[in-house]
C-alpha cells in the first residue's frame, strides 16, 4: 500500500500542486500577523484557517485520486443538485454580511455558491463535450444560457450580485473553447444587455446600486460604500517597494482597512511587502494558472479541456476581481482572494478544484483512466 502511495504521489504533477500550496502559506503567514496585532492579540482567525487548509489539501489529493471522467456522465444530475442547494439556501439558509447564503452546519458556515460555482464548471463541460464542444444550433445555446440564467438568478435572489456575475463570466468565458456561431453569441449579447437592464430595475437591491454608483463616482460616498476602496488603495499605496513590514502597516494595524482577512487582503499585501510581495504573489498565480491552461491544452477528450478550462478561468476571473476592487478598478464585489482570504468554502473549493485538474493531468500523462 505505501508503495503504491510513494507511486501515486510521485506521479502527481507537483508544478501545479506547489504553488496553489505556496499560497496558501502565504495567506496564512499575513493571517498570522493580522492576528498579532489584534489587542488583545487573537489567532483564532488564523488557527480556522489552519484547520481549513489542512481539511483543503486533502480534499485536493482525494479529488485527484479520482477519475474525472465519473463526473461526465453525472453532469444532469449534479446541475440540479447545484439548483436545489441554491433554492434551499434561500429558505433554510443564514443570513451572514447582507448575503442569504450560507448553511451552518454543526457551528461551521458553508457559502453555497463557492460549491455551486465548480457544480455548474462540471454540469457544462459535460453538456458541451455530449455536443462534441460545437453549439452551431441555435437550441444548444438556449438550453445552456438558461441553465447559467437559473443560477444567476437564484444568486441574485441570495443577495450576492458579485458570485452571481462571476458564474455568468465563468458561462461566457467557457463559450470560447466551444465553437458557436457569431449570430449566436451577438444576439446573446442582446439578451444579456437587455436582462442588465431588468436587473437594475426590479432585481438589484439599493446597496447593490450604490455600490456601483459609487464606483463610478467615487465621491459619491467617501464615507460610506467609497471608503473602504479608499483605504485599500491608500495601503497598497503606502507599501511601495518593500513595504512597511508585517505587523508595522497603520491602514491594518489600526482598523483603518474594512475585511483585512477576506476582501481585501490584497491590500494588506501590498502595504506589509509592497510590490516585491505583489510580484511574488504575481508569480505563484501565473505559475498556478499558466499550469491548468497548458494541461487544459494537453487533454486528449472534451471533456478534459472543458473541465480543466473551465476551472482554470474561474480561478483567473475570481482573482482578477478580488485584485480590481483592491485596487479601485471595479466595484467591491465581495469575492474572496482564491487560497488567501478568510473563510472555509473558498478555500476548500479552491483546493478540490485544483484536484480535479490534477486528476485530468495524472490520466493524461499516465494513462490511468479506465
Amino acid at each position: 500500500m505505501f508503495r503504491a502511495l510513494f507511486l501515486f504521489f510521485r506521479q502527481l504533477n507537483w508544478l501545479l500542486i506547489a504553488p496553489a500550496l505556496l499560497l496558501v502559506i502565504y495567506g496564512l503567514i499575513v493571517s498570522f500577523s493580522l492576528g498579532a496585532v489584534k489587542l488583545p492579540v487573537d489567532f483564532s482567525l488564523f488557527w480556522k484557517q489552519v484547520i481549513f487548509s489542512i481539511v483543503g489539501v486533502l480534499l485536493l489529493f482525494l479529488f485527484s485520486v479520482i477519475d474525472y471522467r465519473y463526473y461526465r456522465s453525472w453532469g444532469s444530475a449534479i446541475y440540479i443538485f447545484a439548483v436545489a442547494v441554491s433554492i434551499g439556501v434561500l429558505l433554510f439558509g443564514t443570513t451572514i454580511r447582507a448575503t442569504k447564503g450560507w448553511f451552518v452546519i454543526f457551528g461551521m458556515t458553508i457559502q453555497v455558491v463557492e460549491f455551486v460555482k465548480v457544480m455548474f464548471i462540471i454540469a457544462l463541460s459535460a453538456y458541451f463535450s455530449r455536443l462534441k464542444s460545437s453549439l452551431v444550433r441555435f437550441r444548444d445555446l438556449f438550453i445552456s444560457a438558461l441553465g447559467i440564467g437559473a443560477l444567476v438568478f437564484l444568486t441574485f435572489l441570495q443577495r450576492d450580485m458579485g458570485s452571481g456575475l462571476l458564474l455568468l463570466c465563468i458561462y461566457l468565458g467557457m463559450l470560447f473553447l466551444v465553437r458557436t456561431r457569431k449570430s449566436h453569441m451577438i444576439l446573446l449579447a442582446a439578451v444579456l444587455i437587455a436582462a442588465s437592464i431588468f436587473s437594475w430595475f426590479f432585481i438589484l437591491q439599493p446597496f447593490q446600486k450604490e455600490r456601483i454608483l459609487t464606483f463610478l463616482h467615487p465621491s459619491r460616498d467617501p464615507l460610506g460604500i467609497g471608503y473602504n476602496v479608499k483605504q485599500s488603495t491608500i495601503a497598497i499605496g503606502s507599501g511601495q517597494w518593500f513595504g512597511r513590514g508585517l505587523t508595522l502597516g497603520s491602514q491594518s494595524r489600526l482598523d483603518f482597512l474594512p475585511e483585512r482577512q477576506n476582501d481585501f487582503i490584497f491590500a494588506v499585501i501590498g502595504e506589509a511587502l509592497g510590490f516585491a510581495g505583489i510580484l511574488v504573489l504575481f508569480s505563484l498565480f501565473i505559475a498556478l494558472y499558466y499550469q491548468m491552461l497548458r494541461i487544459a491544452r494537453r487533454s486528449r477528450d472534451d471533456f478534459g479541456i472543458l473541465l480543466a478550462g473551465g476551472i482554470a478561468i474561474a480561478l483567473m476571473l475570481q482573482t482578477a476581481v478580488n485584485i480590481s476592487t483592491n485596487i479601485g478598478l471595479l466595484p467591491i464585489a465581495g469575492l474572496p482572494l482564491p487560497f488567501l482570504s478568510a473563510g472555509g468554502s473558498s478555500l476548500m473549493v479552491s483546493f478540490l478544484s485544483v484536484g480535479i485538474v490534477a486528476s485530468i493531468d495524472l490520466r493524461q500523462r499516465v494513462g490511468m483512466a479506465k
